[in-house]
């Protein structure tokens, strides 16, 4: 069953909760308990998401899921995002941009990013979660009140 988010065309955003359309009977519904969800969910600092960043070492965080082998100043091991048996092929370099102190790459399936987005990817986390998830392993306090 598709569905598409329509947003409503007015001068300035649309109101919570947008409307989706079901493209198999064409019948509106608001997405209530999603964007609810959404709305609850309390907001992390910027200077603790900052701070999360500034302690992650995207060596650690991708070591933990993935057995890296040293070759020059970089890390390679094979891909978790497909099924990869060499080991050239996913590239972790130790550092780079500021998306948690470095990025990873493959090669082959063409993932690329930081800590964050690895934890996002790989987990199947959102950025709030992948964020206390970094706190939590590196003894940095994320709490949301």
């Amino acid at each position: 069953m598709a569905t598409r988010t329509l947003f409503l065309m007015r001068w300035k955003r649309p109101s919570w909760p947008q409307y989706t359309y079901n493209m198999s009977c064409g019948y509106r519904e608001k997405c209530v308990s999603l964007h609810q969800d959404i709305r609850a969910m309390p907001k992390i600092e910027r200077w603790i998401i900052d701070k999360v960043l500034d302690a992650t070492s995207i060596v650690d965080v991708v070591g933990d899921f993935v057995k890296l082998r040293k070759a020059g100043v970089n890390y390679t091991g094979c891909c978790p995002f497909h099924d990869d048996h060499h080991d050239g092929n996913f590239i972790v370099r130790p550092e780079g941009v500021k998306s948690g102190g470095g990025t990873y790459r493959c090669f082959v399936c063409d993932a690329k990013g930081g800590s964050v987005q690895f934890l996002m990817n790989h987990e199947h986390m959102t950025f709030p979660d992948a964020i206390r998830w970094l706190g939590k392993k590196y003894g940095i306090d994320v709490n949301n009140t």
